[in-house]
């Protein structure tokens, strides 16, 4: 289907799509909250040996709990810590929290299975499941490994597989978040240990001027409505090169078309392109940078937690949920708009304006103001 219609045509598509999920939610609470919930009545164990983790399955996500994660490991030293991941973060939680052991997030029947049996022949004291959204596959694992402590998150559902129960807090930002299982351990230092080193940056950055800023623009995003225009990155690239900064354009393999389409646009502004193998690279690339201007995404909270300066776009996605929290980081956001912060992968009124209404020119001044502090 082409044309206005297939794109008008799907709208009542997506509408029934969206009612067919409410109602599939709310009858999933209403069954599970009226199933026989065990609670746990005891004393929490002063100390911990083993404590299993279920990670989130997104960079952002990620990024933004492992100051949690290190905060466990730094109380609980001489336990076995485990963490259940997707295997391409492996690399960033192996650097930032030294697990002891990594699980690869299960992705079918047969891997969840597997995973179950090799989580059951360890005897777990504790286990956390950080998933804050309605999905029930990491409840089950977490009751499923057996482990006599469950804490997790309740959301359309979910609590009916803990004994620990978080509640939910639509509006709680997610760094705090995956710090509430500490704080139910007993554990409310925000403290964190410094990170170890990364590794060396790689050899395709270029070396600045001097005198002159590193900038890198990453304009990648999971969900389209979450991208500032190609267009206006390679505007606002022509614009910092001008200004004597040096600029490079950074993605990972599902960003490569875009960083291409934005360096042939640019006409020579962007000093090099560099497709990160991995998000190790990925992290050393962007830890080289002096800014890093980029939409509300996993590379932003990335920034974040190496402490890179940022300057951000935020449309769709929730503002108290994801506003960068670091002191370095500037966000461009359209409060006037009534749909902003909509949290759709589409957009409902068909402009795109939260991001198309930011315009290359007001960036670059912000840009200016970030850059000088």
């Amino acid at each position: 289907m082409t044309g206005s219609f297939g794109y008008f045509g799907a709208m009542p598509l997506r509408s029934l799509r969206k009612a067919i999920k409410h109602a599939y939610l709310y009858l999933r609470q209403s069954i599970l909250s009226a199933l026989p919930k065990e609670i746990f009545g005891g004393e929490l164990p002063r100390q911990i040996d083993s404590l299993l983790i279920i990670s989130q399955r997104r960079l952002g996500d990620i990024a933004l709990e492992i100051p949690a994660l290190c905060g466990l490991h730094q109380t609980y030293a001489k336990a076995t810590l485990a963490v259940v991941a997707p295997s391409v973060y492996h690399p960033l939680l192996t650097w930032a929290c030294r697990p002891d052991e990594l699980f690869e997030y299960p992705g079918d029947r047969l891997s969840t299975r597997n995973l179950v049996a090799t989580l059951r022949r360890e005897q777990w004291q504790v286990v956390i499941d950080l998933t804050t959204d309605y999905h029930l596959a990491p409840a089950r694992l977490a009751r499923a490994s057996g482990a006599k402590v469950r804490i997790g998150f309740e959301c359309s559902g979910r609590g009916h597989y803990f004994n620990i129960v978080i509640p939910e807090a639509p509006e709680e930002h997610m760094a705090d978040r995956f710090r509430r299982p500490l704080v139910r351990l007993g554990i409310n230092t925000t403290d964190q240990a410094p990170l170890p080193s990364l590794p060396e940056a790689p050899p395709s950055i270029p070396v600045k001027k001097p005198g002159s800023r590193l900038t890198g623009i990453h304009p990648g995003a999971t969900h389209w409505t979450q991208r500032w225009p190609a267009d206006y990155y390679a505007e606002l690239a022509v614009k910092i090169h001008k200004a004597g900064d040096t600029c490079v354009v950074i993605g990972g393999e599902e960003d490569r078309a875009l960083v291409e389409q934005i360096c042939r646009m640019a006409e020579g502004a962007v000093a090099t392109s560099i497709i990160a193998a991995g998000v190790l690279e990925l992290a050393a690339a962007v830890n080289s940078l002096d800014v890093l201007v980029c939409n509300n995404s996993g590379p932003l909270h990335l920034a974040g937690l190496l402490g890179v300066p940022t300057l951000s776009f935020m449309g769709p996605t929730i503002k108290e949920r994801w506003w960068p929290r670091s002191p370095a980081a500037r966000v461009l956001r359209r409060d006037d708009l009534s749909c902003i912060g909509c949290n759709q992968t589409y957009c409902r009124i068909r402009t795109h304006a939260c991001m198309r209404e930011i315009s290359p020119s007001l960036a670059y001044e912000a840009y200016k103001t970030l850059a000088s502090t």
